[in-house]
């Protein structure tokens, strides 16, 4: 819980203690919130209201997740063939979208924070959308050249026109216009009054967090001072008193230009995309899988608090900027399965998992699916199913339980990491967990007595999992010297990948 120090009349030294207690109002939004002992975010990507209440009842609350991050809120731009980025396009801050209207959304946060899962909004405030001759909005609002009336954004609001050209250049790519998109001037107290009452709204209405888009194209103190302006989270949702917003902040940093990941650190946590690109460069092959056991702050990575973690979101599924950057995502499922299993295994960050639709790479605009007049289709259907076209990779079975796998270590340290031959890393949690991965001929590996740090026992492979009837589909013996063997195996893991931990001990399944 976060305090404020609130005094009539001070004398120096109260005087720094406010101004401590605002410092520390600020890196409280490091803290997630979680409720009980969750752990996980899902990113459920440009999925209606509705849908993610639903979710959040039937779903998310019964599988130890803790929260969803969801696509902007705000009226966008329409597009012809709607792509997905037209949200990143907004037109005003009026709260209605493909996904729903403002009605709809404090549903859907109502009944998400009823069953103690949270909701993160992605805001998009660097920018305006692109101007056009007239432009309209998905709540009927219309723009032209820089004059934005349902906000009241005009041209003195924006930095001048220029385009950015040179990224090595930090005063160009925080002033200028990112795709003739314009840029908005956070130096204006008007322009972040605009923007804090904006958050503010979301978290009257429920929010507990943001995703910030495009960060590195705002300069660090202007962030900080909208930050600074937010209200805390309402106690009449279940939030400690104090409770500030959760701030995820998108720095698309691969450690090749001036402007670092690490300036927004101190305002809340912030994307770590060099993490995901290696951990997908390596589980496809291009690097010795023992490299997985190395990522962190000793590369040059954020500190683990001040981390956000995934595999893959929107922009590195598609390699949108540089193919080379591209992540692992749901069309390589076995190596997007061991990709997450170490990010849930590993003591670094804070998690955010991916749940999308199916796309093309030659159309990587894609948007979500829709019907034929461009509203979009529901994700789930009343038996659970996914349908029209979404993957849900959020429900794949050994995502779940990796899940488990996550919170039965919370707190504990990576021990005994081994080097196999060839190409294969396992590595324990204490005495909590264990997990194996390999990029070579894996069932043969399992054949062999390896070392962990489990107890005696018998233990589920939770990727394996278990069938319709409860029952372990691949059981690993533990001996009282703490050798462990496969002993069961229903078929053939293909996953590169073996996990159990103390809560997969079957005499407590």
């Amino acid at each position: 819980m976060c305090e404020y120090i609130m005094r009539s009349e001070m004398h120096s030294i109260e005087k720094f203690a406010l101004i401590a207690a605002t410092i520390l109002s600020v890196n409280c939004q490091h803290n997630p919130n979680f409720r009980g002992d969750r752990r996980a975010i899902v990113q459920l990507f440009e999925w209606k209201f509705a849908d993610i209440a639903r979710e959040c009842e039937t779903f998310l609350s019964k599988n130890n997740f803790a929260a969803v991050q969801i696509s902007p809120v705000n009226e966008n731009i329409i597009i012809k063939d709607r792509p997905w980025w037209e949200r990143l396009q907004p037109l005003s801050y009026k709260i209605l979208s493909r996904s729903g209207n403002v009605h709809e959304f404090f549903d859907m946060t109502q009944r998400c924070n009823k069953v103690d899962i949270l909701v993160y909004v992605e805001i998009v405030i660097n920018h305006m959308a692109a101007p056009q001759s007239v432009v309209i909005g998905t709540a009927g609002s219309t723009a032209t050249h820089r004059n934005y009336p349902s906000v009241g954004y005009e041209t003195e609001d924006f930095h001048k026109p220029c385009r950015i050209t040179n990224y090595f250049d930090a005063h160009e790519v925080r002033n200028c216009e990112l795709e003739n998109m314009p840029d908005l001037n956070h130096a204006s107290p008007f322009v972040r009054g605009k923007i804090a009452s904006l958050m503010n709204f979301l978290i009257d209405l429920g929010a507990a967090g943001f995703r910030v888009s495009h960060c590195k194209h705002m300069w660090p103190n202007d962030l900080r001072d909208i930050y600074k302006a937010l209200r805390n989270l309402r106690e009449d949702f279940g939030f400690e008193p104090g409770a500030r917003p959760f701030i995820i902040q998108e720095v698309l940093d691969y450690g090749e230009e001036p402007i670092s990941r690490t300036e927004y650190a101190s305002f809340g946590l912030v994307t770590e995309f060099l993490y995901a690109r290696e951990v997908s460069r390596i589980i496809l092959g291009r690097s010795n899988v023992s490299e997985l056991i190395k990522l962190g702050p000793e590369l040059g990575y954020l500190n683990s608090d001040d981390a956000l973690v995934f595999v893959d979101d929107q922009d590195s599924q598609r390699g949108y900027s540089d193919t080379l950057n591209r992540c692992l995502n749901y069309k390589s499922r076995e190596k997007y399965i061991m990709a997450n299993a170490f990010m849930l295994a590993y003591p670094y960050g804070t998690i955010r998992l991916m749940s999308s639709y199916n796309f093309s790479y030659d159309i990587a605009n894609d948007g979500p699916p829709m019907d034929k007049d461009e509203n979009i289709l529901s994700s789930v259907d009343e038996t659970g199913n996914c349908q029209n076209g979404w993957i849900c990779e959020h429900r794949w079975a050994p995502i779940v339980e990796l899940i488990k796998f996550r919170i039965s270590v919370f707190g504990t340290e990576m021990t005994k990491s081994e080097i196999y031959e060839p190409d294969t890393v396992g590595f324990c949690r204490e005495d909590k967990g264990f997990i194996m991965l390999s990029n070579t001929d894996f069932k043969c590996l399992m054949d062999k007595i390896i070392f962990v740090c489990l107890p005696e026992g018998e233990y589920c492979d939770v990727i394996r999992g278990y069938d319709d009837d409860g029952n372990c589909l691949s059981v690993i013996e533990v001996d009282s010297s703490r050798s462990a063997v496969l002993i069961k195996s229903e078929d053939v893991n293909t996953n590169g990948v073996i996990a159990f931990h103390s809560g997969s001990r079957i005499e407590n399944i």
